[in-house]
């Protein structure tokens, strides 16, 4: 690549769950489809950090979007709060927590009172609304480390919500979404607040899926997810090993 253009990312299934596209399965030795689909985590750094706000928002208690809204090319994956929260009411508005990554945080200026929800965004890590969660944390990096990091914290922020709605055609909700496989979250499937058409879901006689959220939430809560959701998929090989995890997920 000459530095203009971007083979690399146009091999990429970025807006999915990231990794690299299934036409690439021929090409690729088993080790290499598996290197590339699961052999690359963030740095420990990023886990640290994102851990002293999960463990105040409570481990997959809360409920995390992922609003993309600048420097983005997808604009039909975009949605406002208010259209995002009339398709989304019933997950919202019974939420512990309402973590919203996002690139424009006063796009939800006066959401939480409107709507009476207990709304979590980056710069409130900071501030007393949280209790400065992330304040002294943040003093052990330089600033352009801890900047760095910014980006890996929030996506791991989203990935140990209880459900997780992201942007469709974002490589940022695309690599949460992956992630909360690995970690098995409540609800692992893919969700956006948008199918790529103008209006709200509701406009369009699109349903949440609730029924099917709250039913992975109570076989989770049991502890029977994994089974469940892989039936006739055991976890280990036949001579008792465990079962590769590129193999697992494929």
């Amino acid at each position: 690549m000459d530095g203009r253009r971007r083979d690399g990312f146009k091999l990429g299934q970025w807006w999915l769950r990231g990794g690299p596209r299934d036409e690439l399965r021929p090409e690729l030795v088993e080790a290499d489809w598996g290197l590339l689909r699961h052999g690359f985590v963030w740095h420990p750094d990023a886990f640290r950090i994102a851990a002293e706000a999960v463990h105040h928002l409570g481990l997959f208690d809360y409920v995390a979007f992922h609003a993309r809204f600048g420097d983005f090319a997808e604009h039909q994956a975009q949605r406002s709060p208010e259209e995002i929260y009339e398709d989304w009411r019933p997950l919202i508005a019974n939420a512990s927590a309402l973590y919203v990554a996002t690139d424009r945080q006063e796009q939800f200026d006066g959401f939480a009172e409107r709507h009476g929800v207990r709304l979590v965004m980056w710069p409130d890590l900071f501030t007393a609304a949280t209790g400065g969660v992330l304040s002294e944390v943040r003093r052990q990096y330089t600033p352009e480390r801890f900047f760095k990091l910014t980006g890996l914290v929030e996506e791991l922020i989203c990935t140990y919500a209880k459900v997780f709605v992201g942007t469709d055609r974002s490589s940022f909700s695309g690599h949460i979404q992956r992630m909360r496989i690995h970690a098995d979250a409540p609800v692992p499937q893919r969700l956006t607040h948008t199918d790529g058409s103008p209006g709200t879901l509701a406009d369009r006689g699109v349903q949440v899926p609730l029924e099917e959220i709250q039913r992975s939430i109570q076989q989770w809560e049991q502890g029977l997810a994994r089974a469940a959701r892989h039936p006739g998929r055991p976890l280990q090989e036949e001579d008792g090993r465990p079962r590769r995890q590129e193999r697992y997920y494929d």
